[in-house]
């Protein structure tokens, strides 16, 4: 059972939504952060989407932190790959940027988005024509051997204990509560604060 009540707006005029909230959020992130270190931060949002190929990658190669947020992870993925933005993330993250992955975002930071049908909170249908497969789903893997399932509560760990053992032996699954993040460094994944993620194998 899901606790997210549907939504009577269109998909088209929720992803409208979420990208005005997000460039809204870039500009008050922006002056946050400029006025914390006292030096001029600037953010760039960016929408696979809808930006070409070589705006996205002007934007990339210049960022030393990559930001990508939440929305249906099945739309996020598609667009992410067919752009060429998650190869370039890939190979920025190689040479040391920093990736943070907020609810579908921390998804396609793992070995597979699977996790994403898990809830059911996300429709596979949204990209027509896409048929989802081990390829298909298969993420960008920042963290291999991890999958990373968002918005985590006790209410879903039955559901996590039930599809964990249908992966790998090697599989972690990182169970992330809203109220906290998880740390990936190299192979380890670790909690920000107690109680704040379950890493499980």
């Amino acid at each position: 059972p899901s606790s997210r009540a549907p939504s009577s707006r269109s998909p088209g005029e929720l992803r409208r939504r979420r990208w005005a909230d997000a460039r809204k959020k870039a500009r008050l992130l922006e002056a946050e952060l400029s006025a914390l270190i006292d030096s001029h931060v600037e953010i760039d949002c960016l929408c696979c989407a809808r930006d070409d190929g070589d705006r996205v990658r002007t934007s990339l190669q210049g960022a030393s932190c990559v930001w990508v947020t939440g929305g249906n992870t099945f739309y996020l993925w598609h667009h992410m790959r067919s752009s060429g933005c998650a190869d370039l993330v890939q190979q920025r993250v190689a040479e040391g940027v920093l990736y943070v992955g907020q609810s579908a975002g921390s998804i396609v930071a793992g070995e597979s988005i699977e996790t994403a049908f898990w809830k059911g909170w996300d429709d596979p249908d949204v990209v027509p024509g896409v048929e989802w497969s081990a390829e298909t789903l298969d993420a960008m893997s920042l963290a291999p051997d991890h999958l990373f399932f968002p918005h985590y509560s006790p209410e879903f760990e039955p559901l996590v204990q039930r599809e964990r053992v249908k992966l790998p032996p090697t599989t972690a699954v990182v169970a992330l509560a809203d109220a906290g993040p998880a740390y990936v460094v190299g192979d380890l994944a670790s909690e920000a604060s107690a109680g704040s993620c379950a890493s499980q194998k």
